[in-house]
């Protein structure tokens, strides 16, 4: 074979190897997004934690979506009453169960939060004399998080979390804490 030709093919097959690596790298699908049900922290009727719930649920939702490593299925909630009514789901969900709700809505995994314990103190210091100098609030928080894999309809991890936060205002103090519990819960899910 001619030298000229034999250096022209090999250029061209180290061109076309090093554009077809480069190009699966540019072009590579990124990895599949796991497919999850949010259910949220648990609510206790008529009480003010109620609102701190919600605080919960749309940190944690906004943490999850955020990380890009996990489809959030929306909710709706015609759809989720369906699926209370068919299944009859109460307090605990049981292998079986996990298995149809993952089938009718298809999702992966179910994630579901408790917040056990919220609780605001209020600090002061005070003088040599008596006079108050400083005020501060400080809030411990605790709360879980389960993660149940639908496919199989078994608990695959569950997180605890205490996290407090300290402020010189009582509701900053309770954000801090919140907050907190969002980050750490939700980094150890993501892992």
């Amino acid at each position: 074979m001619n030298r000229k030709l034999f250096s022209f093919l090999r250029s061209a097959v180290v061109c076309f190897l090093c554009q077809t690596s480069l190009s699966q790298i540019l072009f590579a699908q990124s990895p599949e997004k796991i497919s999850v049900v949010f259910q949220g922290f648990e609510k206790r009727a008529n009480t003010i934690q109620s609102i701190y719930v919600d605080m919960l649920n749309e940190g944690m939702r906004a943490e999850l979506i955020g990380m890009q490593k996990f489809d959030i299925i929306k909710r709706d909630a015609d759809l989720w009453k369906r699926i209370e009514e068919e299944l009859k789901i109460q307090d605990f969900i049981d292998q079986g169960t996990a298995v149809k709700l993952g089938n009718m809505i298809g999702a992966r995994f179910y994630i579901e939060g408790k917040l056990t314990r919220l609780s605001t103190e209020k600090r002061e210091k005070k003088s040599s004399t008596g006079t108050i100098e400083s005020v501060d609030y400080v809030t411990s928080g605790e709360a879980s998080i389960n993660l149940i894999n639908l496919e199989t309809g078994k608990y695959e991890v569950s997180f605890d979390s205490k996290q407090i936060g300290e402020a010189s205002a009582a509701d900053a103090s309770v954000d801090q804490a919140l907050t907190s519990l969002v980050s750490d819960l939700s980094t150890r899910l993501g892992k």
